[in-house]
């Protein structure tokens, strides 16, 4: 017997990978040729076949849960190729280490990660060109570590023994809850008067903050991306004519729908979640502020999904993750009741009234006040005395002069005082220095006390609703008799008749004595 071979040059054409050929041999001797020729046949390969991890997803980078790792392993016909030598099911295996220590590998025999463990390549389980794998340990999710990140590696070859590049998915198990808290509106807020914008904190528990994310250990962590919902905000109506609803944030096609609306916050916070536990989040709208109705409560809440997919689905009033607020958007109403008569809750002017200063300051200019709508009220501050605006002014030489601390300016200006018993308030002029003679204009506005999202000031200022003149005079009134004639010698009086003058104040009576 002889040996023989042939070499190709160049090696086997490549572009004939995923082909399948014939050998037809014969032996020559002399004049005798051999017959029949002998015929083989094979497959030329030389391609290797495609794995992919499908669980873990590696789009999700965390899960809650994983009982089960799966994923495909085909090995495609190459163009212009008419077969390929198929995958080879034995050699499909799993294999899961820590992210951070490729040495410690999940053992199926132990159910757990074991440094340097022999068993970690795990044979799969074929279904054509599906392959899975679910040991225990990970198929009841017992094996998984609160906030370890872990890398899931799947390696095959084909019938040609063509291996594939290892491909390998990352993944961090957290079955934590977030919680999505609020900052504004601020815990025991008041009635406000507005709301334009929210914002909040995220919380997302790191299982081991002591060790700084030095090993990979973290909280899976909430999205930045808006489109993701990593926080999301739910304000529903408790009154009023939507009361029951939810706000739908676009008011497409209305702003307030039956159905449950959880809107999409944005979250600032970083890529990675490396050493952080908490985040801030915002949450605005155009038609916010203009949606929410005057007089009306509302419940707001916000809740918090991580990457690992899971959800907050409890709230309290405790962490502020859910509150009730009230809206007073109408300003309060002040009227003037002394100085002056007449109607004051009309605003009525009188020109009639007239007082020496001694008479104005024994009351002072004195007044009421109420607030509005009846369910939300904000009410008065009360004790900072500003919850009631007094402008007085009287013209000179056609200027406006303006009683503003202390003092008579042509600068426009107001007293505030405060409201007491809940609907009295009253300015002690005990310190105006009044202009004897001179016809005053006394105006009062008011404002309640509602705030802003964040507990400060945002108070509702009403116009000036009641205004009334009256006189201030100080000069004593001249009378004098113009009949009878002084020294006349009289045999008949009919009547006495006289003048007065009282300037501005005018005179009320004249008195006549006979002696």
């Amino acid at each position: 017997n002889k040996t023989w071979s042939y070499t190709f040059p160049g090696g086997f054409p490549g572009i004939y990978t995923d082909h399948k050929f014939r050998i037809r041999t014969m032996a020559f001797q002399g004049g005798t040729d051999e017959t029949p020729a002998k015929i083989r046949t094979f497959f030329f390969d030389d391609a290797a076949p495609n794995l992919l991890v499908k669980a873990p997803d590696a789009a999700a980078g965390a899960v809650r849960t994983l009982v089960q790792l799966s994923g495909t392993a085909l090995d495609a016909v190459a163009g212009g190729g008419v077969a390929a030598s198929d995958v080879s099911g034995p050699t499909v295996k799993f294999r899961v280490e820590l992210a951070t220590n490729s040495a410690m590998v999940f053992s199926p025999g132990a159910g757990r990660f074991v440094d340097g463990a022999g068993d970690g390549d795990m044979l799969a389980v074929q279904s054509g060109v599906n392959f899975t794998t679910a040991p225990i340990g990970i198929s009841n999710d017992s094996g998984w570590l609160q906030g370890f990140k872990y890398r899931v590696k799947l390696t095959g070859k084909d019938v040609a023994q063509n291996s594939a590049d290892a491909t390998d998915v990352q993944f961090r198990f957290d079955t934590h809850i977030p919680t999505g808290t609020m900052t504004a509106p601020f815990a025991g807020v008041s009635t406000m008067s507005t709301l334009a914008l929210i914002t909040g904190l995220v919380d997302d528990l790191d299982p081991n903050p002591s060790e700084n994310g030095a090993n990979g250990i973290n909280p899976s962590g909430i999205d930045p991306v808006l489109a993701s919902s990593g926080v999301q905000v739910s304000i529903q109506a408790q009154s009023g004519l939507d009361s029951g609803k939810y706000f739908t944030g676009d008011c497409v096609p209305s702003c307030w729908s039956s159905s449950e609306k959880w809107l999409s916050a944005d979250v600032q916070s970083n890529a990675n979640w490396d050493n952080v536990s908490q985040a801030t989040w915002s949450y605005t709208s155009a038609n916010l502020a203009s949606a929410l109705g005057d007089g009306v409560f509302y419940v707001v809440r916000a809740r918090a999904r991580d990457r690992a997919g899971n959800i907050q689905g409890v709230w309290n009033t405790v962490n502020s993750s859910s509150m009730t607020i009230a809206f007073d958007k109408t300003p309060p109403q002040a009227w003037l009741t002394f100085p002056g008569t007449g109607n004051p809750a009309t605003g009525m002017t009188s020109s009639e009234a007239a007082y020496t200063p001694a008479g104005v300051n024994a009351q002072g200019i004195v007044g009421t006040a109420a607030d509005g709508p009846v369910a939300t009220a904000a009410g008065f501050k009360v004790v900072t005395d500003d919850d009631v605006d007094v402008e007085l002014s009287y013209l000179l030489a056609g200027a406006s002069q303006y009683w503003v601390s202390g003092a008579w300016t042509t600068t426009p200006g107001v007293t505030p005082v405060g409201v007491t018993g809940g609907t009295n308030w009253s300015f002690n002029t005990a310190a105006v220095t009044w202009v004897s003679d001179k016809q005053y204009t006394v105006r009062a506005r008011s404002r309640d006390k509602a705030v802003n999202s964040s507990g400060g000031d945002l108070r509702n200022l009403s116009v000036y609703m009641s205004t009334i003149t009256f006189v201030v005079d100080n000069t004593v009134p001249v009378a004098s008799t113009t009949w009878p004639l002084d020294g006349r010698f009289l045999n008949a009086v009919s009547s006495i008749t006289g003048t007065a003058n009282g300037d501005l104040a005018g005179v009320s009576r004249v008195d006549v004595r006979l002696q």
